[in-house]
């Protein structure tokens, strides 16, 4: 009989989430560290890495959908600003075979490295914005219809 208060016990600590203010408290905090990236980019990771290793405490609640708003945010930006960096390194690079001596290499980090900071910019904003804004009035981030 002991040994079956020790399974509930036990299992009862499984399924323990997070108080909710807690909650709510760390998903604004991620929020505000995905904005301070244009301090700091090491603040988008740690962000993330909080995300994935709190996401079980939140599980099962509106703050599991905006951790995974959250860290849906970092993957796509974080291709954005691949996609851009590595576009602008082939360029340089074919630039560079193509005609060594001619400065037209700088065309490539005077064009694409903007646009890629413009772009990844504008939806990093437009993603915590959405989201922090959704998170204020108690509600899943846009798009969630689950």
């Amino acid at each position: 009989m002991n040994t079956e208060a020790n399974i509930t016990m036990n299992s009862n600590i499984d399924e323990q989430t997070m108080p909710e203010d807690s909650a709510e408290r760390l998903t604004h905090a991620i929020y505000g560290l995905q904005l301070a990236t244009f301090i700091t980019v090491i603040t988008f990771f740690i962000a993330v890495i909080i995300n994935y290793i709190k996401r079980k405490d939140v599980q099962g609640t509106l703050y599991e959908k905006h951790f995974k708003w959250q860290m849906r945010t970092f993957w796509v930006w974080l291709l954005i600003v691949g996609t851009g960096v590595t576009l602008m390194l082939l360029t340089l690079g074919w630039i560079a075979f193509i005609s060594p001596a001619n400065d037209a290499h700088f065309l490539a980090i005077i064009v694409i490295l903007p646009l890629t900071a413009v772009i990844s910019a504008v939806y990093l904003i437009y993603r915590v914005a959405r989201g922090w804004l959704r998170l204020n009035e108690n509600q899943p981030p846009p798009g969630d219809n689950d």
